[in-house]
């Protein structure tokens, strides 16, 4: 999945895995088809350019409270597995400059 047009919405009921190159900021959305014990991975790549940007809609639950930093340089991948603990909330922990 491309991301170009500055928003993703992640369909837990269709993958729990996402390959994501983002091209632009982007907003995560609150997954939708969210099943209570679901768990998985999104990887963000950047694209040549670098320098973009993840902002998390308020389902994800960071550890410690807070969205991690990401990584930014160009070509540079994060992933952030997670697990959904209810409806609306997924538990989020990410690990940064994982490849690339």
């Amino acid at each position: 999945h491309t991301a170009s047009n500055g928003a993703f919405t992640p369909d837990f009921g269709a993958s729990a895995y996402y390959l994501v190159t983002m091209n632009a900021n982007l907003t995560i959305n609150a997954p939708t088809n969210q099943a209570v014990g679901q768990s998985g991975s999104l990887f963000f790549t950047q694209d040549g350019t670098g320098s973009r940007v993840p902002s998390f809609n308020s389902a994800f639950k960071w550890a410690g409270g807070t969205q991690p930093t990401f990584t930014t340089t160009a070509n540079k991948v994060d992933r952030v597995d997670y697990v959904v603990k209810a409806s609306g909330e997924v538990h989020a922990v990410a690990s940064l400059l994982v490849g690339g």
